[in-house]
């Protein structure tokens, strides 16, 4: 299973009665009943086809010289036209009790991911840190993004870690 199918499946789980339930705002909301197997594969399908062209986007971003403001101008209204879609198709789903917590996110996500994309995604986590931690005490007000890239990375590199511990992989031993 590619990476970006993963996310797209951590969205998903079975209840106690063997319905599968989605959850379009993940942790931070309830779930609908998806009411057939069409539906989830439809839903399913363009949740990993938009995580992928997320990925393009951002890594035409980062190799050409894009303004953020323009990279913004096409991503924000991008991400509204996802939601859109996701809240027309599942108007009529009804809702679930259940609910899902970002640890039972994480593991299905480390469960789906080969351990050498986990491996892949540490080390790269772990130089996107510290090239930004690098860049933002350099000169923050220069390197704005590179503040922000700190946390996002540094979680970034503890969550591919946490995922390797589920995957039952040996972490690194410094």
């Amino acid at each position: 299973m590619n990476p970006f199918s993963a996310i797209a499946e951590s969205m998903f789980k079975k209840d106690p009665s063997g319905r599968r339930v989605f959850f379009p705002q993940g942790a931070n909301g309830r779930g609908l009943v998806v009411p057939s197997e069409d539906e989830y594969r439809r839903v399913r399908g363009v949740l990993s086809l938009t995580r992928n062209g997320l990925v393009a986007f951002v890594g035409a971003f980062a190799l050409l010289p894009i303004p953020i403001w323009a990279a913004l101008l096409l991503l924000v209204p991008a991400w509204f036209a996802e939601r859109a879609w996701l809240r027309n198709t599942t108007q009529h789903w009804a809702p679930s009790h259940e609910r899902i917590s970002r640890s039972e996110v994480i593991e299905a996500q480390a469960k789906a991911y080969d351990p050498r994309f986990l491996w892949l995604l540490f080390f790269g986590s772990l130089l996107l840190f510290l090239g930004s931690a690098v860049l933002a005490i350099s000169d923050p007000k220069e390197h704005f993004a590179s503040v922000l890239g700190v946390p996002l990375f540094g979680a970034g590199t503890l969550v591919s870690l946490w995922m390797l511990r589920l995957k039952n992989e040996k972490p690194l031993r410094w």
